[in-house]
């Protein structure tokens, strides 16, 4: 099996290695901050998939966590140590106004992000901190045709297929036109 040669690249089989001192802490009983942590800025989205992992959180309130309490959270982290956060959702991130202003402060912090989206609210306001404050963007598209795609994602828009493709395109572009190490996924 040919392995990466970047031991940096999240996929190394190795990358383990670059937590040595995580492990041992477990051993001694003395933990350390996660390297990792979820945010969910919203449980709301624009979308109802039948088979969603947050379905049942979307069921009750619908809340969003507001840019005051992001941006505590986005302190913290950088103060208690952790060195990323995946930025996804009990639903949709970007439905969160307050979203693209966490992963700013959380650049500034030093504070690594991706996000996951369903890639419908990316929009001309929101693409350049994205591609500037995330490491990586991954849309979850689960389907091939406008037809499944609405199926899918439980929509009746016959054109969102084609909008979060156009918005991938965006994505894509701007990454390359930047020179962004943000890698991008569907």
């Amino acid at each position: 099996m040919k392995e990466w040669t970047n031991q940096w690249n999240p996929f190394n089989s190795a990358k383990a290695l670059m937590w040595r001192e995580w492990f041992e802490g477990i051993v001694k009983q003395d933990f350390l901050p996660p390297v990792t942590v979820d945010t969910d800025p919203s449980n709301r989205c624009n979308f109802d998939c039948p088979w969603c992992n947050a379905f049942d959180n979307m069921a009750g309130e619908k809340h969003d966590i507001s840019r005051n309490q992001l941006f505590r959270l986005a302190d913290f982290y950088a103060e208690w140590g952790v060195h990323s956060t995946c930025v996804a959702g009990g639903g949709e991130p970007l439905i969160n106004k307050a979203t693209p202003d966490f992963l700013m402060k959380l650049k500034l912090n030093g504070v690594e992000s991706g996000l996951i989206t369903n890639g419908s609210l990316v929009t001309e306001e929101n693409i350049s901190v994205l591609t500037h404050c995330c490491r990586w963007i991954g849309i979850s598209m689960d389907a091939g045709t406008s037809s499944t795609y609405m199926q899918a994602k439980g929509i009746k828009n016959p054109n969102m297929f084609e909008k979060v493709l156009h918005n991938f395109e965006r994505l894509s572009k701007e990454i390359k036109r930047k020179g962004s190490n943000c890698d991008l996924a569907y």
